[in-house]
């Protein structure tokens, strides 16, 4: 079977190591299996187009041997870029207030709340976590949905940025933006065999046994089309049967896992395919998992979306027509009767010049016989329709013209005022759950700090 390893061995014969990694390994495929068609049909086309590869080979090989150009008018770029701009006049200070109310401790709990929003202030600014925020925003917008990571690096504790492409998680959690309800996250990264090898030597032998027994009718398995390549582990995540060895580009499929254990104790796995390297207690010292997506919003299959999803079609329309508009300005339709002509090819090398000589036969007579029509009346339809498209892009993100910055007929401050207030209701989403996703980060860093 495609993707298959190795025959399941007989669970009453495995060891607890192998059960438990058995265990870890079918959770971690249930999730591939429920968010590797987003990834892969979803979320890369949309980032794709966030970076203006927005035409297939295809497409492009057409184009071309239409003599048109394959152009591309990337309007979803800055319009994102715009939205991304506007979240930094959020307020991005962590502040503990004092519970009020508490008869003969209001001072000390004055004292200690003001200790601790100094402490946060400290390491936000130690861990440069508002730098961080910006890519997880950018990936929020983008495809829906971004990650931090809760780390503590060289005594520093941190919220680090983690590609959306790494991340997996809980597919049966039920809150559409945090994911509080979550029992485990997943990191899972393709890695060089070798390099597994030499990472991990304790585990080494059970890696090269993994490897050498993998059959070479997986996904990977021929020639394979994407060697290293940006869609290199997303078009394994839709596989029928996942795999974790790639014998074409040796590789190996590493997850780490954390995840919460029936005590509800967090714990962090690392393992692959019947390889169980580490499972031992979260290396944190507070008892929460690490993870913390800021989602924009959520589709009716729990899938996230940023605001690219909407942009797409509008901007395929804006590519079109504007690459037709663009060849249309510069062709001429030649139209006459057979024998009008002397020389067709003449005439059809002409016809493209403004300072065309035209020879036609003695009894040709101009528009009956005879007659070119310029594509540059067609041009203008074609342009109109582009514009049209660029100005649905627009209003998907609140995008008016105030908010692009272009002059318009609002001549009072306050109409100009409505008009961006209009705007910003749109991204109301976008922007309240930026501040929930930083509340929330809030707390992780408070329980770091008194850990």
């Amino acid at each position: 079977m495609e993707g298959e390893l190795m025959e399941e061995p007989n669970a009453d014969v495995l060891s607890d190591d192998e059960k438990k990694n058995a265990r870890l390994c079918e959770l971690f495929e249930a999730d591939l299996r429920d968010q590797g068609p987003w990834r892969l049909n979803k979320a890369a086309r949309d980032e794709k187009y966030f970076h203006g590869e927005q035409r297939t080979k295809e497409e492009i090989e057409e184009l071309k041997n239409r003599h048109r150009a394959p152009t591309v008018m990337n309007e979803i770029a800055p319009v994102v870029d715009r939205v991304l701009g506007g979240a930094l006049d959020l307020d991005f200070d962590w502040q503990i207030i004092p519970i009020p109310g508490i008869e003969g401790v209001a001072e000390e709990e004055e004292r200690a709340a003001a200790v601790y929003t100094a402490l946060l202030e400290e390491s936000k600014d130690r861990s440069g976590v508002e730098y961080s925020f910006d890519d997880v925003k950018e990936d929020g917008l983008v495809v829906g949905r971004g990650w931090f990571e809760l780390a503590v690096v060289n005594g520093v504790i941190k919220l680090l940025y983690v590609p959306w492409r790494d991340m997996w998680w809980d597919c049966y959690a039920q809150d559409k933006y945090l994911l509080s309800d979550a029992r485990h996250f997943e990191r899972a990264k393709w890695v060089p065999y070798t390099f597994a090898l030499k990472r991990w030597p304790d585990a080494a032998a059970k890696i090269k046994e993994m490897f050498e027994e993998q059959q070479e009718d997986g996904p990977f398995a021929g020639n394979n089309q994407f060697p290293a390549t940006r869609d290199y582990e997303l078009h394994a995540d839709v596989e029928s049967k996942p795999t974790y060895v790639d014998k074409v580009n040796k590789r190996i499929r590493i997850v780490e896992m954390w995840y919460l254990d029936e005590h509800d104790r967090v714990r962090m796995a690392l393992f692959s395919k019947r390889v169980l390297i580490r499972d031992v207690e979260s290396p944190l010292k507070v008892n929460i998992l690490p993870f913390l997506p800021y989602t924009v919003k959520v589709d009716h299959n729990r899938m996230p979306y940023g605001l690219v999803r909407a942009m797409v079609d509008p901007q395929d329309v804006a590519n079109k027509r504007y690459s037709k508009a663009e060849f249309l300005l510069d062709v001429n339709q030649v139209i006459h009767t057979e024998g009008a002509v002397k020389d067709e090819e003449a005439i059809q090398e002409q016809a493209a010049q403004p300072d065309a000589v035209i020879a036609l036969s003695a009894d040709a007579e101009i528009d009956k016989n005879f007659r070119i029509e310029r594509g540059g009346e067609f041009s203008a339809q074609q342009y109109a329709i582009f514009s049209d498209a660029v100005n649905r892009i627009r209003e998907v993100a609140g995008a008016n013209r105030e908010f692009m910055g272009d002059p318009t007929n609002a001549r009072t401050g306050k109409a100009i005022q409505q008009r961006t207030q209009a705007s910003a209701e749109i991204l109301y989403r976008a922007y309240r759950n930026v501040k929930r996703t930083w509340d929330q980060a809030g707390r992780y860093m408070k329980e770091a700090i008194e850990a």
